[in-house]
């Protein structure tokens, strides 16, 4: 009796994830996360602010509040939250690919160029876990539905590796 139970419970879980994976339409060879977060542009033209829409170890979609022109190759400055719910400043350089204007913002689509590791590591937990979370569960993983207070994930104690000698 149990059993079917949770197959059933599975299935469903697979297919929540099945929907909410197909319904977005993309043509890149690394599929983009869609999340919500604070975005600084920096390009020889001058500061623009906006928003971080979607996201990948590849590449970056912004609303921006300016144009940038197709080509170009600004620095931003993103504010990430991690799973913990801190906020850390990712820096990476980017190439604009797209450039176009809805309801008087700007939304550009760039290529990721240059990050540091520190950096695409904390993308990289935006992406896979903050986004993952918020969209499959409503809310971000530092906090629990409906309250305020913080989950403390828990970590895996570090292990010390044993290291072979070289003769």
């Amino acid at each position: 009796m149990i059993v079917p139970l949770l197959g059933l419970i599975e299935m469903r879980r697979i297919l929540r994830t099945l929907f909410a994976v197909g319904r977005r339409q993309q043509r890149r060879l690394v599929y983009r996360f869609e999340g919500d977060a604070e975005a600084q542009c920096y390009s020889d033209d001058g500061h623009v602010s906006g928003r971080l829409i979607d996201a990948s170890a590849a590449g970056v979609g912004l609303v921006l509040d300016a144009p940038l022109t197709v080509g170009a190759k600004p620095a931003i400055l993103l504010q990430l939250e991690d799973a913990a719910g801190d906020s850390h400043e990712v820096a990476a350089q980017v190439e604009v690919r797209s450039c176009r204007e809805a309801d008087g913002r700007h939304l550009v689509g760039a290529t990721i160029t240059e990050i540091d590791a520190a950096s695409r590591m904390r993308l990289m937990e935006w992406c896979y876990v903050v986004c993952n979370h918020e969209r499959l569960r409503g809310h971000r993983p530092a906090l629990r539905a409906g309250e305020g207070e913080a989950i403390v994930l828990p970590l895996p104690a570090p292990q010390a590796v044993p290291q072979t000698a070289v003769a």
